[in-house]
């Protein structure tokens, strides 16, 4: 999406990117999603009728969530003292992905690798795609749990909580 809204090649990395940019972007997402997606949101509100919604995210290195905790956890952030260093915070709220995402915003590739982040050019893709599930589904809080990046990930876990 954010390669048309820019009119470049998708083999391109979008960056830097506008927040004129962003915010075609983060339209577009939540039509998408409305248009596709309204009835599952129906069917979760329904089903699960509850104001603070708290979901675990699950995946490897690159995966959106693992790109949001990098940014949390990264220099650029103002309030990382507040997260801990030693211990780092699993947990992301849906106000500290819309703040580090605006302060993402306008960077180049080259920014993005010094900080060390991977897969640069899906940086604010995946920000601005974390907000929009967020916001449509209501999810206050995203708890990553890195893994290998499917079930197995997950049950290897629970089994290694299991016996500690």
């Amino acid at each position: 999406m954010i390669s048309k809204i820019k009119g470049i090649p998708v083999t391109e990395s979008p960056n830097p990117v506008s927040e004129n940019e962003v915010h075609q972007l983060d339209e577009n997402i939540m039509n998408y999603m409305l248009e596709n997606f309204a009835e599952l949101e129906n069917f979760w509100s329904k089903k699960w009728k509850c104001p603070n919604r708290r979901v675990v995210g699950i995946s490897g290195k690159t995966c959106i969530f693992a790109t949001c905790m990098h940014a949390l956890n990264s220099k650029l952030n103002p309030d990382l003292q507040l997260r801990g260093k030693l211990t780092p915070n699993p947990h992301m709220s849906f106000e500290e992905v819309e703040k580090i995402r605006a302060i993402l915003i306008g960077r180049k590739d080259e920014e993005f690798r010094e900080l060390g982040f991977m897969q640069v050019q899906m940086i604010i893709p995946k920000l601005a795609l974390l907000r929009a599930v967020m916001k449509f589904f209501n999810i206050n809080t995203v708890e990553y749990v890195p893994s290998t990046g499917g079930c197995i990930g997950f049950l290897s876990l629970k089994l290694k909580t299991q016996i500690q």
